[in-house]
Order: structure tokens, then C-alpha cells, then sequence
């Protein structure tokens, strides 16, 4: 079973098109890319300052080592140990780059592979958009909280409106066509 987190922006698109493309899905457990290729992996995440972080104590690691034992096999089992570190928390580090981005946790979503968890996913979000969208027309509103994980905003209510108003909206709604003209 595999496990991913599901991260959106602060500020999402109002388009659901639109919306999935912004979505990232984040593994749970070790990258193992970045144990084999951690520089490599963390220019492709464009984690940058966790690179700069990386590159950084890798160096003073090295040179410690160097300086302190004066073999080098010693600095490479410790470079060597500091891309496991990395490689276990790669993932944690990537969900923390993208809250420094602003995105925010949506969901937490479990199955056989990432297609099986991107599918559970985007069959309950678009249950959720289609019950908001519902419930919006009906009442103006949205229970439990919703609007703040999935509908950017909300409809605003003919009760906010002049009397004037409301009649002006309802009336600049398009009626639909019977067929008769």
C-alpha cells in the first residue's frame, strides 16, 4: 500500500481544469532517487534551499571528516550517510518546501500505486465540487467547512443585496430556452 499527501495553492485557480493541474502529490516513505541522485533530485523538485542546505553540510561533513580522522574513506561512508538521511527524509522536506510556497494539505490518500491514489482522490474531489456547487444553489452556503478546502468562494447570497438589487440580478439571469419562440 502506498500512501500520498495531496497539496493545493493558497490560492487556487477557479477553473477544476485548471485546479488539478496545480495539485501535487507527495509520497509518504523514502525517495529513493534522492539516495542514488540526491543533487539531481532536489534540482528536479526545485527544492533550492534545501540543495543549498545539502551542499553545504555535505562540505563541512567532507572536510570535518578529513581533517579529523584524515582518511577519506571516512568522509565518503559520511557523505554516503547524509544521502540516506537525505533519501528518508526527502519527502518530509518537499512537503515542507512546498508549505514555505504557501500550498497547503488537502488530503491524505492510500492505494496500490499513485494512478490508484490520484483516481480515489479526484472521485472524491469532484463528489465534493459537485455537492458545493449544489448545496451553493440551494442555500447560498456551504456546511462543514468545505469552502475552505474546495470552493474558492463563495456565492454571495440575495439576503447581503438591496431589494433592488436582487430584482436587477434575477431578471439579468438567463432563462431557458423551451424550444417555442
Amino acid at each position: 500500500m502506498k500512501s500520498f499527501t495531496v497539496h493545493e495553492p493558497a490560492e487556487p485557480a477557479s477553473d477544476p481544469l485548471k485546479r488539478t493541474d496545480q495539485l501535487v502529490f507527495v509520497k509518504e516513505g523514502v525517495a529513493w532517487l534522492a539516495l542514488f541522485f540526491p543533487i539531481l533530485w532536489l534540482l528536479f523538485q526545485r527544492m533550492w534551499l534545501v540543495l543549498v542546505l545539502f551542499i553545504l553540510l555535505g562540505t563541512a561533513v567532507s572536510f570535518a571528516t578529513i581533517e579529523l580522522s584524515g582518511s577519506e574513506n571516512v568522509a565518503l561512508w559520511a557523505s554516503l550517510a547524509l544521502s540516506v538521511l537525505l533519501a528518508v527524509q526527502a519527502n518530509d522536506l518537499r512537503r515542507w518546501t512546498l508549505s514555505r510556497r504557501g500550498y497547503r494539505t488537502v488530503a491524505a490518500v492510500s492505494g496500490r500505486n499513485r494512478d490508484e491514489c490520484e483516481r480515489r482522490f479526484f472521485a472524491d474531489w469532484a463528489d465534493v465540487l459537485e455537492y458545493n456547487e449544489a448545496y451553493i444553489d440551494e442555500f447560498d452556503e456551504v456546511p462543514g467547512g468545505w469552502e475552505k478546502e474546495f470552493v474558492s468562494e463563495p456565492k454571495e447570497s440575495t439576503a447581503d443585496k438591496g431589494e433592488g438589487e436582487a430584482q436587477a440580478s434575477d431578471d439579468a439571469k438567463p432563462k431557458p430556452d423551451d424550444g417555442k419562440k
